[in-house]
């Protein structure tokens, strides 16, 4: 099929957006999310007693995190302007995250590709029934002169900024009664913390209590510990 044309079953377009997911469905997500991600303790040889663990540890900073996923697309040409597009098929579940307007970050070749923004144009009428997907177009706002119709691209659908907080990975809790808690390294002794958790995005927790900024949180080699252990800090893996 010649790339620069479009399909005879073209969906129909609507211009108006949908509202975001309740903060409460989210959350629900989150939490669910958390429990299916996370261990008990154990599992491991016991250390011989008073021996100091080798752990790895992350110094803990605010930071800013995209919370969004990635969707399969391919560049067009629109047969009127000429102009390269964007022709993608959202899953039903990040519908919710786009709307008529909203800015948009396209790629080829893959997260290392050049990125280039652009804006929705254009929605499908309804969610397609058999592949759970809405259709979407993107104009570009300026496409890397290398770009053809035809080429495969991937559309970053956001679907929140979470501004300044801490983060944490999911394999650093640990079950601690009906919450969560994690090790930390205070001169050569773990002290476990327990913590408050938020949002999950990927695969970190965002802690938004019982831990502060330069806090060296235990990453890796925590599942032998106990508070008040001696620990050998060691190179993170990768």
């Amino acid at each position: 099929m010649n790339p620069t044309r479009r399909p005879a079953s073209r969906p129909t377009f609507r211009a108006c957006g949908r509202r975001p997911a309740s903060a409460l469905a989210v959350l629900v997500t989150a939490l669910a999310l958390l429990g299916a991600c996370t261990r008990p303790r154990g599992g491991t040889e016991t250390p011989v007693d008073g021996a100091p663990i080798a752990v790895s540890v992350v110094e803990l900073s605010p930071e800013q995190v995209v919370d969004s996923s990635e969707v399969a697309a391919r560049l067009i040409q629109d047969p009127q302007t000429g102009h390269l597009e964007v022709e993608a098929s959202v899953p039903a579940a990040d519908v919710a995250y786009v709307e008529i307007g909203a800015p948009v970050i396209v790629r080829i070749g893959g997260e290392d590709g050049k990125p280039c923004r652009g804006r929705i144009v254009r929605l499908g009428a309804e969610i397609d029934p058999k592949s759970r997907t809405l259709a979407v177009e993107i104009v570009l706002d300026s496409p890397d002169g290398a770009w053809r119709p035809g080429m495969a691209a991937t559309l970053e659908v956001r679907r929140r900024v979470i501004q300044a907080g801490l983060w944490v990975p999911l394999a650093s809790l640990e079950e601690a009664g009906t919450g969560f808690a994690v090790f930390v390294d205070e001169g050569g002794v773990a002290r476990q913390r327990i913590i408050e958790t938020g949002a999950v995005v990927g695969n970190r927790v965002q802690v938004v209590g019982g831990l502060a900024a330069g806090d060296r949180v235990v990453v890796a080699g925590q599942e032998g510990l106990d508070d008040g252990r001696p620990v050998k800090i060691q190179p993170r893996d990768g």
